[in-house]
């Protein structure tokens, strides 16, 4: 399971395999964030505004807060 695996915290750490193709369902720039968030240097990592901003434009200019929401519906 892929919260076990990450949950070892084994070094390096464990990412789980992305979808590379739009077709999976999961917009492109959703990618891309996740990619920037696993960053192993925290330096390197986006801030909460840089997410929140990706997260707008994904959203089409609606709430982040209800785009949240529809993710953790799923």
């Amino acid at each position: 399971m892929i919260v076990e695996r990450i949950a070892k915290a084994d070094v390096p750490f464990y990412r789980p395999p992305l979808p590379v193709e739009e077709s999976a369902g999961v917009h492109p720039e959703i990618l891309t964030l996740m990619k920037q968030c696993w960053a192993e240097e925290a330096s390197e990592r986006p801030s909460f505004f840089d997410v929140a901003k990706v997260l707008k434009v994904v959203n089409k200019g609606k709430s982040v807060f209800l785009y949240l929401l529809n993710i953790y519906a799923l």
